[in-house]
């Protein structure tokens, strides 16, 4: 008998992009300057994954990895999402 494989939980960061919500470490909303100059930063480091489709970004997912993540899914919404509500 094969044992099953641990799930996994992830969050939808927009456009059924993902990421393992046990690597996340912050939410922060793109609304700030210094948020705007460290994200172009991170990519210009190779730091950045894009995951708006071409869409405004409304919030930054910071991984453990020191990655971040942009998404078009507001902050708010991705925190009900990461404590398991609309999940």
């Amino acid at each position: 008998m094969i044992p099953d494989k641990p799930r996994i939980e992830v969050l939808d960061v927009g456009f059924g992009n993902t990421v393992p919500k046990h690597r996340v470490i912050g939410l922060m909303a793109y609304d700030s300057d210094p948020l705007r100059r460290h994200c172009q930063e991170l990519e210009r480091n190779h730091r950045v994954i894009d995951a708006t489709k071409g869409r405004r970004v409304r919030s930054v997912v910071f991984l453990d990895s020191s990655h971040v993540v942009l998404s078009n899914v507001a902050r708010e919404t991705l925190a009900e999402r990461l404590q398991g509500s609309n999940a």
